[in-house]
């Protein structure tokens, strides 16, 4: 069973004053699948299941079961939680797996 994430069609805004990145970013959109504190970071995954959300990061990246994963750097750990749906806007990332970015804006998904 995969954890409910809208689609960006989907999605909706509360706020009409909620505002865009730039056409440059790119989306992500994923539940997040660890907080690293030590790091100030966090993984989120794409269409990760309720299931393997407790399992070890490094074993289902090398599962192969998951081929969109990112660390997501510079944030507050402290604001997120296992298991939160978010988008984040981001501009580039490196060619590692999972990639690494910097976000430039994250949306909290309900």
């Amino acid at each position: 069973m995969s954890i409910e994430v809208p689609t960006l069609k989907e999605r909706v805004y509360e706020s009409k004053n909620e505002s865009f990145c730039s056409s440059e970013s790119e989306l992500f959109i994923g539940t997040i699948h660890t907080v690293d504190t030590d790091n100030q970071r966090i993984l989120v995954i794409s269409q990760l299941q309720k299931e393997d959300l407790n399992e070890d990061y490094k074993k289902l990246v090398a599962s192969g079961e998951y081929s969109q994963a990112i660390w997501v750097s510079k944030v507050a750990p402290s604001k997120y939680k296992q298991g939160d749906g978010i988008e984040v806007f981001y501009e580039g990332s490196d060619d590692s797996f999972p990639a690494q970015v910097t976000t430039k804006k994250i949306n909290r998904l309900k």
